[in-house]
């Protein structure tokens, strides 16, 4: 909330600056008077005529000092009447102030929503000095004074149209002229500063200008145009979007027919061009107000143009006595007792503060103050207010008016410090409020050494100027301690002009400037915090443009945020290809989630490429995606470490053919794994204990095999025939063992490198499983074990046949390991729905819980010496799940010690 309220503080002084850039004098005002905007020109312009200080929530008719202009009301009132009925007055006004004329060139332009005038407009431009020429020019032909005279004259003049043609090029409204018959358009010199247009002094043509305009808004111009030339519309008056060099911008063509040919055809249109842009994203901003008011604790209620109340605060209503329902059937009218005036004035007023009077539900008096508030010049827009209950201060300031002798008992009771002084700065006065905080000290005295200079440089600029100033200042209490006051200096002078002294009002706002100091020192520790992020971060609103950017974003892309601020980073973003469709950060005004991109390419400034990993994460205001915060990172180490691990692992890959093309080179590619080893952990922990089980296992068979061959080398002579038997029987069944592992491990390996085709055929599955369990006869009966094949139908089953043969080779062979003398081991098959379920058991030794949880998985290497002692490699099982997987079956295993082992797998049909 506190974040949405910055937001549109800082709107409203974007509003504020624009009308503030210009000398003009510029006042927006409805029916009732009351003020929707006005700049700091006109409220100067207004305390030098009446002496009274415009206030934002007044209604403009309000002030008494407008009494003295009483002769200049019929032709006010008779112009604002006709503006509000449609006409658009233009004329000349004359002021006269301490006996000097002044003169106004006035434009009061009434201001439409859809069909109806929604408010009038006025600007007015001090004519003063060119009346003056064109008066002395006239006197001056009256008298046929000398020709230096009229030389002097002639330069004047000249000298006076130089000033009105920089003044008409120095205008924030392009003026465009276009000829019918010669089909030509010509602007003012401004259209490039104020459009970012490129003028063509010779003009455009009507198709020319149809180019500049963006598409889905082309037909729309030329039926208004055309319409409005053929007299269909009265009036050509249209909002749209062109395209610029500084990107599209929207803006407000108004035009009128200036002259016409012997049939009343158009010959001549003039009119203007305004930049809107700031206005239609300000409009935007105008809904996120209303989820807030309903239950806000302050006394705040939000109105359209005609002044009906649309929403209102619990607070409110409960303040004037209305319920939610009856107050949204009330229009400001029905609060102000039908002061149209004052009323229309109201509804009117974009930004500022006024003093009215509203009834409660029981027809009690209410004097408030109001804060209206309304982002940029949306003409549907809603004007947001905050009520101040002033009944208190009206009531003072009237009897401050009334009665100088009331001053004083007046003053003792307010809240706030007042004091008087003499023109000499003295205090003559000082109210209970201002001796509790500084008792009878001199109020110059208590300031701070720092602030009085700045106290002295506003006193005497308000006795200068004769008009109130507000400066905020650091007095010391009583306490000795320094509090900010905002205090209220004005002038006091007799009725002969002469100066008596000042009038000061003070209030204290430590707290608040507190709390502004807490905010930017929040906001310097955001901007220390990201200063030594490692990481890049950026701002970007919803069309790109570069909203914040730390200094890391300097140090990784090459770009300072000076150089890219409000400007589009597209260039960053786009990458090599020159396009964002696929861009995630675009993705993310869609969905509205975070989103995390391990791997993605940024430009930076010198054109390079620069690998990042980014998050972005979207800024969402009541549901809209307004922008994007994005950190990134440069993952370049990141990535060359990941080359040179790809390297390592062709690295492997080629030491497996090795073992696989030549078994005695292993015990190279064995340390050359073992160097390896830490790299391989990082990349893949599977791989690291296939590697661990081939260094592990095939070393035992070659150490048997190379030490009993070593005993022989050198001791045959010595060695009994029996000792050389069981040397060779030794030798035999290492290299039988290591002949076992070497088959499991190429399989593996084919399994891991995607190099074993999975080959589906049908076949007799009775015939492979009795030829398997002929493979193993010899062996069992070696052991006394019994190989049963329980299949009692012929069976066709659609599979690959060598991973089946593997799968049931594996198993059975286990099973042979793990079962003691005069055991049972029984094969069967049962056909399911979609799928054969086999099964091989066994009454072996059977195996604990623990045992059968780290079956199956390469990180849990298993191996245990059979009843006869009999080694294994325990990756058997592996390549058994593998190729179950591969056929998309599953595999499990059901076993009790001492019992025996069930293993399951089904193969889908």
């Amino acid at each position: 909330m506190i974040k949405e309220e910055i937001l549109q503080e800082k709107a409203q002084i974007d509003h504020q600056l624009i009308l503030d850039s210009t000398s003009d004098l510029i006042i927006a005002f409805t029916k009732e008077y009351e003020i929707l905007y006005c700049n700091e020109a006109f409220k100067k312009t207004f305390k030098m005529f009446t002496k009274e200080k415009l206030e934002d929530e007044r209604l403009l008719n309000s002030y008494e000092g407008l009494t003295k202009f009483s002769e200049l009301s019929n032709t006010w009132n008779n112009w604002i009447e006709r503006a509000f009925a449609g006409e658009h007055i233009k004329d000349i006004i004359k002021y006269k102030v301490i006996n000097k004329e002044i003169f106004y060139r006035i434009d009061l332009k009434p201001i439409y929503d859809k069909d109806k005038v929604d408010y009038v407009q006025l600007v007015a431009k001090e004519d003063t000095l060119k009346h003056c020429y064109e008066t002395l020019l006239r006197e001056n032909k009256e008298l046929n004074k000398s020709k230096n005279q009229k030389e002097e004259t002639t330069k004047e003049v000249t000298n006076t149209n130089e000033q009105i043609t920089s003044i008409y090029d120095n205008l924030r409204e392009v003026i465009w002229d276009f000829d019918v018959e010669k089909n030509k358009i010509v602007f003012t010199s401004n259209i490039f500063e104020t459009l970012g247009l490129t003028n063509k002094v010779e003009g455009f043509t009507l198709e020319e200008w149809y180019k500049i305009i963006a598409e889905d808004n082309l037909e729309d111009v030329k039926t208004s145009f055309k319409n409005y030339l053929d007299e269909i519309n009265s009036e050509y008056n249209i909002e749209y979007k062109i395209n610029t060099s500084k990107g599209k911008k929207w803006i407000s063509d108004n035009g009128k027919i200036v002259s016409r040919n012997e049939d009343n055809k158009p010959l001549r249109i003039v009119g203007t061009l305004q930049d809107i842009s700031l206005r239609k994203k300000l409009e935007l901003k105008l809904n996120y107000l209303k989820k807030d008011i309903s239950d806000c604790t302050f006394l705040i209620f939000w109105h359209d143009k005609e002044g009906n109340i649309k929403y209102s605060s619990k607070t409110f209503q409960k303040k004037l006595g209305y319920s939610e329902d009856e107050i949204l059937n009330l229009n400001l009218r029905d609060l102000e007792k039908n002061n149209e005036e004052l009323s229309q004035l109201a509804t009117e007023y974009s930004s500022g503060k006024r003093e009215t009077i509203f009834y409660t539900k029981k027809n009690e008096k209410i004097n408030v103050e109001l804060t209206s508030s309304k982002l940029g010049f949306h003409k549907e827009g809603y004007t947001v207010v905050s009520v101040t209950d002033v009944t208190e201060k009206q009531t003072i300031v009237s009897q401050l008016r009334e009665s100088e002798s009331k001053f004083h008992s007046v003053a003792e009771n307010l809240p706030i410090m007042v004091w008087l002084t003499d023109q000499n700065i003295n205090l003559l006065y000082a109210n209970k409020k201002s001796y509790e905080f500084v008792g009878g000290n001199n109020l110059s005295s208590a300031l701070h050494p720092d602030d009085y200079d700045f106290f002295k440089h506003n006193m005497l600029s308000a006795i200068k100027k004769n008009k109130q100033v507000s400066c905020e200042l650091r007095i010391k209490n009583l306490e000795n301690e320094y509090r900010w006051i905002l205090a209220d200096i004005v002038p006091r002078f007799s009725s002969e002009g002469k100066l008596l002294g000042m009038l000061g009002v003070g209030s204290d706002i430590t707290d608040r400037k507190e709390i502004e100091t807490k905010y930017l020192e929040s906001e310097t520790l955001l901007n220390e915090i990201t200063s030594v992020v490692g990481d890049g971060i950026f701002l970007i609103d919803d069309e790109f443009k570069l909203q914040f950017a730390n200094p890391e974003f300097e140090n990784l892309l090459g770009y300072t945020f000076d150089e890219l601020e409000n400007k589009s980073t597209l260039n960053i973003l786009n990458r090599a290809s020159k396009s964002c469709t696929k861009c995630p950060i675009k993705g993310i005004f869609k969905k509205g989630e975070v989103v995390r991109v391990p791997v993605d390419y940024f430009v930076k400034k010198d054109g390079n490429n620069i690998p990042v990993s980014y998050v972005v994460s979207p800024i969402n205001r009541n549901g809209i995606i307004t922008g994007a915060v994005i950190a990134f990172h440069d993952i370049t180490e990141q990535l060359e470490a990941e080359e040179e691990l790809n390297r390592y692992i062709e690295e492997l890959q080629i030491s497996k053919q090795m073992v696989e093309e030549n078994a005695n080179e292993l015990t190279t590619v064995n340390e050359k794994l073992s160097k390896s080893e830490a790299k391989l952990k990082e990349l893949n922990a599977n791989k690291d204990k296939f590697f661990s089980i081939i260094s592990h296992d095939l070393r035992s068979p070659f150490s048997s095999i190379i030490g009993f061959a070593e005993v022989m080398l050198e001791d045959l002579e010595r060695l009994s025939n029996d000792e050389i038997k069981d040397f060779v029987t030794n030798i035999y069944k290492s290299s039988k063992n290591l002949q076992n592992l070497l088959e499991n491990l190429l399989k593996w390996s084919k399994i891991q490198t995607g190099r074993i085709e999975f080959n589906q055929i049908h076949f007799d599955l009775n015939s492979l499983i009795n030829d398997v369990i002929a493979l193993f006869q010899v062996n069992a009966a070696r052991k006394q074990i019994k190989l049963e094949n329980l299949i009692e139908t012929d069976i066709t089953i659609n599979a690959d046949k060598f991973m089946l043969d593997t799968i049931l080779r594996n198993l059975i062979s286990n099973s042979i390991k793990f079962t003691k003398a005069n055991g049972i081991i029984s094969v069967s098959v049962e056909e399911k729905s979609d799928h054969l379920l086999f099964t091989i058991e066994d009454n072996g030794v059977g195996m604990t819980e623990e045992i059968k949880n780290k079956l199956f998985k390469i990180e849990e290497h298993v191996t245990t010496k059979g009843t006869n002692k009999e080694k294994g490699s325990g990756i058997g099982l592996i390549i058994t799940k593998e190729f179950v997987d591969i056929h998309k079956g599953k595999i499990w295993v059901e076993s009790t010690p001492d019992v025996g082992s069930k293993f399951y797998f089904t193969i889908p049909q």
